[in-house]
């Protein structure tokens, strides 16, 4: 899974450049690759031509649609669009977390490495949160659910790793149970 890379100036370019490096690749690593929306630069309208020249599956990253979005797609379009991107035989990929909201404390050590300075700053809604929102979770699998969507995998992008997940499946089992039913 990649993305696309930097813009230089000129989006269009460079998609247009990604897509001829891509045809210049061995058969063995296109075979590989799936191209996925980023937070900044490449929306999932973008990712979907690239799609389009290329046939690269696209991997449908739910905060990053959140983050940057100047299409204005809702999130069901976003990811059908993704999902049907992807050869019949083969489950989709998508990536999955909530966003960091809480406040951090950032230490700056002073040169003897001693902390000499510390601050509160600001969350940072691009950035993953340690955890998952399991409502919000429970959410977009209902909308899926509810549009009768292709069965996709999830991979959770949690700062807290394994225990983001355990976690997460307690508090579905908890507050949601019917984002688990089958």
């Amino acid at each position: 899974m990649t993305h696309v890379g930097g813009v230089y100036g000129d989006k269009d370019t460079a998609l247009a450049r990604f897509v001829e490096r891509y045809e210049s690749l061995p058969a063995s690593v296109r075979r590989r690759l799936a191209l996925e929306n980023d937070d900044k630069r490449f929306s999932v309208a973008d990712i979907s031509w690239v799609n389009k020249q290329t046939g690269i599956p696209l991997v449908f990253d739910h905060l990053h649609h959140l983050n940057h979005n100047p299409q204005g797609m809702g999130v069901r379009e976003a990811l059908e669009t993704c999902l049907q991107s992807w050869p019949p035989d083969v489950t989709p990929k998508v990536h999955f977390s909530s966003p960091r909201t809480a406040m951090r404390l950032f230490e700056r050590k002073s040169s003897r490495g001693r902390s000499a300075n510390r601050q509160l700053r600001a969350p940072r809604p691009h950035h993953h949160a340690d955890f998952v929102d399991p409502f919000q979770f429970s959410d977009f699998v209902q909308e899926a659910r509810r549009h009768a969507l292709p069965d996709f995998d999830v991979m959770l992008e949690a700062k807290a790793k394994d225990l983001a997940l355990l976690h997460l499946r307690e508090q579905l089992a908890r507050f949601a149970p019917h984002a688990t039913a089958e």
